[in-house]
């Protein structure tokens, strides 16, 4: 399945992935969640290599750094280190 099947099914992802203060974080996330609000952000998260989700745990936004991620499940499949950045950018 390529990501870009992946992502026109509504399904959810698990990434894991190195936090700015050097803890390992682990999120069950979706990309297709529409915004209620104006949706507007100050800046370009994928200018900053950030990738804006919804938390699926939290049932919040989060952003996720995609240079510190190094392993990303999508389907049961486990892509690890520059493959999980790859597959997470194309999300």
């Amino acid at each position: 399945m390529t990501t870009t099947e992946a992502k026109n099914k509504k399904h959810q992802y698990v990434a894991r992935f190195v936090k700015k203060d050097g803890t390992v974080r682990a999120i069950r996330f979706r990309t297709d969640v529409k915004s209620e609000g104006d949706g507007q952000l100050a800046y370009n998260p994928t200018e900053k290599g950030l990738k804006l989700v919804w938390d699926s745990d939290a049932k919040g936004w989060r952003m996720i750094n995609v240079y510190t991620v190094y392993e990303l499940t999508i389907k049961g499949k486990v892509y690890l280190n520059d493959n999980a950045k790859k597959q997470l950018i194309e999300l």
